[in-house]
């Protein structure tokens, strides 16, 4: 079982999802970080999919490509349904990770073995 399904619901932004795959995979040692990647693209007409079979070349990616748009709410649950982490990371697809968060995160859950749930500060960026 991994240890952090970072879950990404889309839906017709793949210039977005474009640097907030490429700020996960770039993450300080992502591939020793015990984290798998989750995307439910609530059908978009969009490149989104190539986005993430391009992506899909670096690193595994689990993608589902809905058949119809399942609005908000349902392509949340659906992402969510997806993970096998033991936590989820529900990441938009706009979002960026800074260097290190995925370390540090780990690290957060190894010195809070007692907590169930995390709050991850962000900040905007202009």
């Amino acid at each position: 079982m991994k240890r952090i399904s970072i879950c990404i619901p889309t839906y017709n932004r793949d210039k977005y999802l474009i640097n907030c795959l490429h700020s996960i995979i770039e993450n300080q040692n992502f591939k020793n970080q015990n984290v798998e990647i989750c995307i439910s693209d609530n059908c978009s007409s969009d490149n989104t999919e190539l986005v993430v079979r391009e992506a899909q070349k670096k690193v595994s990616i689990k993608y589902c490509k809905n058949t119809s748009n399942l609005r908000i709410p349902r392509n949340f649950i659906n992402v969510v349904n997806m993970a096998e982490g033991e936590f989820i990371w529900l990441l938009g697809d706009d979002d960026l990770l800074m260097p290190g968060a995925l370390k540090r995160l780990n690290k957060l859950i190894d010195d809070n073995q007692d907590v169930d749930f995390f709050y991850v500060n962000s900040f905007h960026l202009t």
